[in-house]
């Protein structure tokens, strides 16, 4: 659960501009993306990954993907940030856009900035959980924040695809940027595999241990949990 509600907290940062439900208002000028510094070579890479997002149209179906298809964000030009692709998500833009229904200009979005604001603030929900729960956190393992920003900035700034960005969070808690001492980021498990393997089968015997399913069920109740508590809690009623 505290993995879906980081994720979820982090998107608050990078999808500012568009909302989380299918409005006119999320439509884009498909034409009017424009990248401020930006490699030649990353942008005709982005603008590839774009083409293909929008070229593919997956039919899912079985158990996991009906609950798959229950929480995700389609790559819809109305539905959350959809028609911008994955460019809100990727911490090296500097961008800008223009609002179908509206005309008016995005302004330039700073991804760096947001995502940067993004860490610390996940920092600090971090170091809440572990607060509350020593089970979650070494604290002589815990560096400020500060200690550690300029390495933080420094790889949100690398354009290069997910895989080299990865090894450069990698690298730097290796070298004890990220913590107090060097610490080895483990592999994240790859649910890909195991998701099609119960996708394909039509029973549901062994569904309700497998990682993937819990993933999902978590990713609901957290979604039932802001939709039908939180937000009214804050007098913000989405249907």
């Amino acid at each position: 659960m505290l993995g879906v509600a980081a994720h979820v907290y982090a998107d608050t940062f990078s999808h500012y501009g568009f909302s989380g439900v299918s409005s006119r208002l999320n439509k884009v000028v498909n034409d009017s993306f424009r990248f401020h510094s930006l490699q030649p070579e990353i942008e005709g890479y982005i603008l590839d990954k774009a083409k293909q997002s929008k070229a593919e149209h997956p039919e899912d179906s079985g158990w996991l993907a009906n609950i798959k298809s229950f929480l995700a964000e389609g790559a819809s030009g109305a539905l959350g940030h959809g028609a911008a692709y994955t460019f809100p998500d990727r911490p090296y833009l500097v961008w800008e856009f223009t609002y179908q229904s509206s005309g008016l200009s995005s302004g330039i979005r700073n991804n760096p900035e947001s995502f940067l604001e993004a860490c610390e603030n996940l920092y600090m929900l971090f170091v809440k959980a572990g607060d509350l729960n020593n089970n979650l956190l070494q604290l002589s393992a815990r560096k400020p924040f500060e200690q550690m920003k300029e390495a933080v900035i420094s790889i949100l700034r690398q354009q290069k695809p997910c895989e080299g960005r990865i090894e450069a969070w990698k690298q730097a808690a290796k070298e004890g940027k990220l913590f107090h001492n060097s610490e080895e980021i483990p592999v994240y498990e790859n649910w890909n595999e195991e998701f099609e393997l119960y996708n394909e089968d039509d029973s549901s015997e062994g569904i309700l241990n497998s990682p993937v399913y819990k993933f999902y069920q978590a990713a609901a109740i957290h979604r039932t949990y802001a939709l039908r508590e939180l937000l009214p809690s804050h007098r913000l009623v989405v249907a």
